[in-house]
């Protein structure tokens, strides 16, 4: 971490003043104290303690993230599997086979990733010649059964071309040629075994065939690939998700559509391939199932659907995949990627439904569907998507995947991870609808069941001298792309004071205050920061005083581009100080970021992290 820099005695920066002289100081009432502070940065160097930040260090794609708690073997960790293969000449570098599929990485806090896997230095499963899969390892997932106390890890596959030995397709078409694998490990590093034995259906599952076979079973004369596998389990039930892989060839001269699907599981291996029902299809608002599931059911498809936003954010495209299915309420929430993970817009978006097969409703940009994506002037990341979700203590938080090059993302630089909040938040419409505090590369503050640090904040009574919006300065949320075009942020009526008053005294050590993501709003710096002291801070070293004061608090310029008129969403003005135990936080604003700024400032958030006292 950063060590912070801060004023300790009377001679670094601790200037003792009275109330008649901070008189026009908004908050304070009779005697302060300045205090030094800083900014959480220094350099390329950010304090660890209490913030992360999205750098993209792990450089791979398509995250799976489970977190192993304390008391098993490898807890306390969050676990990471990805897509990586090791294709090598096992005899000439010492290796055990040619094949070794999926890295697995552990983390303490979501952000610093060290490889772990227990196959070939990282990896989490090996491929052996025997197999029916030969390439195209993708998308893992890992989950912890209770009962059996094993992990399962997901994942699909292409198998080598079949022949009438064998229940695998003999499509030359490798994309035809992709199915679903289960494999399991007592570790979350592995290594993991396929799944093999009878399954409940009493078919032997052996590792000449695929352990899940749609077409096989099901007698149909065309292929039906996978990829992107999900499971969901809701209470003592169990579905898996996919996406159908586009254009494989199907009766009558047509190809397949890039659509998620959904079944329930009788077991970690076997469908019940009745239940086998079409829940998604690209450009469709809704599919309704009519009579009978199955492949070949009714489905009927109602309204068009479009996820663009304005001139610059492109449609859905041809796909929806990496579906991950989270439940709320009463309501469930299928949430997938669209357009293909080479689009700058590739982005995560939602759908709601009553049940776990649907039918889910999609939800456009103006019904608040947009889960994560850029904005139309992100320049910092994109193609934010194939995402999964997990939680710190109570905090929901979204793992993804991004461009490395966000400007030049065609040139194979490659995909990296991040991580950033998700909120559910009213959509005026009967139910709740998710949505993420990013995609972002600024300054975040950590879950309090990582870093230890509370976001008193959320908990303040705030007050404001006028304007409208006040609620939103502390829902936990922050615009950060263009369906919300500035909205949900306070804003002003010219200088902006913003008071917090907590319930009883709370040690702090920080504040975090988020700038509006519309540039002709935003403010260039902080008027002032007010501290009511509960009890004077053993290091102000016996000067007394009734307020601690921060002034001239800087927004950086890192989060802005005057000449193109752009503001980096979720971009903040951070201060750092030793705790402090305060009953109230007076917060004055009153500069615009540039001359002709609209007669109004506005603010996204307010953060004020500590520990208990």
């Amino acid at each position: 971490m950063i060590k912070r820099a801060i004023a300790v005695t009377v001679t670094l920066l601790l200037a003792m003043s009275f109330a008649a002289c901070g008189a026009d100081i908004a908050g304070i009432g009779g005697s302060y104290v300045r205090i030094s502070y800083d900014t959480g940065v220094s350099g390329d160097m950010y304090n660890t303690d209490l913030f992360y930040r999205n750098d993209q260090f792990a450089a791979t794609p398509d995250p799976g993230v489970l977190y192993v708690p304390e008391g098993r073997e490898g807890g306390g960790y969050y676990y990471m599997y990805t897509t990586e293969v090791a294709t090598v000449d096992p005899d000439a570098v010492g290796m055990d086979t040619q094949q070794s599929a999926f890295w697995v990485m552990r983390s303490k806090d979501l952000v610093d990733w060290e490889l772990c896997g227990n196959v070939n230095h990282g990896y989490a499963f090996a491929v052996n010649e025997e197999m029916w899969m030969e390439s195209r390892f993708w998308a893992p997932e890992c989950y912890y059964d209770e009962k059996e106390e094993l992990y399962y890890l997901y994942f699909t596959a292409a198998s080598k071309i079949g022949d009438a030995e064998n229940e695998y397709s003999s499509s030359d078409n490798v994309t035809a040629r992709t199915y679903v694998v289960v494999a399991n490990s007592d570790s979350p590093m592995g290594p993991f075994e396929y799944v093999w034995g009878v399954n409940a259906d009493g078919k032997v599952v052996t590792t000449e065939n695929p352990q899940i076979n749609f077409r096989e079973e099901l007698g149909l004369d065309y292929d039906f690939a996978i990829i992107d596998v999900h499971v969901f389990e809701d209470g003592d039930d169990m579905y898996m998700y996919f996406c159908e892989s586009r254009n494989v060839a199907r009766p009558g001269n047509t190809l397949s559509v890039g659509g998620v699907w959904g079944v329930k599981m009788k077991d970690r291996i076997t469908p019940d391939y009745t239940t086998l029902t079409k829940l998604t299809v690209p450009g469709v608002k809704q599919v309704v199932c009519e009579g009978e599931p199955g492949i070949d059911g009714t489905y009927r498809e109602n309204g068009e659907f479009s996820t663009a936003q304005g001139t610059l954010i492109e449609d859905e495209g041809e796909i929806n995949e990496g579906p991950f299915m989270i439940k709320h309420g009463d309501k469930y929430y299928l949430t997938y990627s669209q357009g293909g993970y080479v689009s700058r817009y590739y982005s995560v978006w939602q759908a709601v439904g009553d049940s776990p097969l649907g039918p889910f409703t999609k939800l456009d940009a103006s019904e608040g569907g947009l889960v994560l994506g850029p904005s139309s002037q992100n320049d910092y990341l994109v193609g934010t998507a194939h995402h999964c979700f997990t939680y710190a203590g109570d905090e929901l938080m979204i793992v993804y995947h991004g461009h490395l090059n966000p400007l030049n993302y065609t040139d194979n630089d490659g995909r990296a991870i991040s991580v950033d909040r998700v909120q559910f938040i009213d959509s005026g419409n009967g139910y709740d609808v998710m949505v993420a505090d990013g995609p972002t590369k600024s300054l975040q503050y950590k879950p309090e069941a990582i870093s230890g640090y509370k976001n008193y904040a959320r908990d303040a009574e705030i007050t404001v001298s006028g304007g409208e919006g006040a609620a939103y300065l502390n829902d936990g949320f922050f615009p950060s792309h263009d369906a919300f075009g500035g909205e949900r942020e306070y804003v002003s009526d010219g200088k902006a004071e913003i008071t917090l008053k907590f319930a009883s005294p709370v040690s702090v050590s920080s504040v975090m205050i988020y700038n509006s993501m519309l540039f002709d709003a935003a403010f260039a710096s902080v008027d002032s920061i007010v501290f009511k002291l509960a009890e004077v801070p053993a290091w102000f070293n016996d000067v007394k005083a009734d307020y601690a004061l921060i002034e001239g608090l800087a927004f950086p310029e890192d989060y802005y581009d005057p000449l193109d008129e752009y503001m980096q969403a979720g971009g903040s003005a951070v201060a750092v100080f030793e705790p402090m135990l305060v009953s109230e936080i007076t917060i004055a604003i009153s500069q615009p970021l540039y001359e002709g700024a609209l007669d109004q400032l506005r603010v996204a958030e307010i953060v004020v992290l500590g520990k208990s006292a």
